[in-house]
């Protein structure tokens, strides 16, 4: 499952930028672990 259909159905009223940055900050914290 993708990040965006993780995020999409939970608010879809969210401007695309906060998405991106929310995927940015997830895609960081596998990196990390």
């Amino acid at each position: 499952m993708s990040i965006k259909e993780l995020i999409d159905p939970l608010d879809k009223s969210k401007p695309i930028i906060l998405l991106d940055h929310q995927a940015f900050e997830l895609e960081e914290v596998e990196k990390n672990n």
